[in-house]
């Protein structure tokens, strides 16, 4: 799938920014309102509707946080860390039961060719994976997500390919071109508000790397040191 166009996302990015600054503004007047008034509420009532007045201003708040984050990705901070143990601490904290989004993680590398260190910021790379895995969780709930995440690099390139399919119905083909785009409806492919997936997109393009979709799934490109 090729990746969405340049000039349409830089436009998206420009509004983002812009109107997330602004609605901030009015959003943390009505909240502040809000709890003033809560705490002098005696009316159950009334205390069930500013209390729901102010959950969805909280609802907003991140919404415009994704939408700022993809306006203004933040300068990226790579350093040095074994993706081995990284992806291995990954696994480990969807495996536990206490989990948000708990799944069950495969990792499978292709041992001749992947680098035993990486420079990439890796809090980035943490929040793509928790992209990508709430992206699955909330497709295959309520079963059990399995999510296969396949690692290997090409000696010829200096990049290291991460694959990560899962046990969902896939993304039907109306959706893929889209799957990328702020706030496309897509529900039934398992993207909650809508912001997972570009502001994932957003930040890989900003830290020099892709993330993309192809018929395997989606794939995570880091640039290795030609020295690797």
């Amino acid at each position: 799938m090729p990746d969405p166009d340049d000039k349409l996302m830089g436009a998206l990015a420009e509004f983002a920014a812009g109107a997330g600054h602004e609605i901030n503004n009015p959003l943390a007047i009505i909240s502040g309102h809000a709890q003033v008034l809560l705490s002098s509420a005696e009316s159950p009532d009334q205390r069930r509707r500013l209390a729901s007045i102010i959950s969805q201003t909280k609802r907003a708040y991140e919404m415009i946080a994704d939408i700022r984050l993809f306006g203004s990705p933040p300068e990226p901070s790579p350093e040095t860390f074994n993706l081995k143990k990284f992806l291995d601490r990954l696994a480990a904290d969807y495996a536990d039961p206490d989990a948000e989004f708990p799944a069950c993680l495969s990792i499978n590398y292709d041992e001749s060719s992947v680098p035993e260190e990486i420079c990439f910021d890796r809090r980035i790379l943490r929040m793509v994976f928790d992209a990508l895995i709430r992206n699955a969780f909330e497709a295959v709930a309520p079963q059990e997500a399995l999510i296969q995440i396949t690692v290997s690099s090409d000696a010829e390139s200096p990049q290291c390919r991460i694959t990560v399919t899962d046990n969902g119905p896939g993304i039907p083909p109306e959706i893929r071109p889209r799957v990328f785009l702020p706030y496309y409806s897509g529900r039934n492919a398992g993207r909650g508000l809508g912001f997972g997936l570009p502001r994932s997109w957003a930040l890989m393009k900003r830290t020099g790397g892709k993330l993309s979709l192809d018929n395997d799934g989606f794939v995570i490109v880091l640039p290795l040191s030609k020295h690797e």
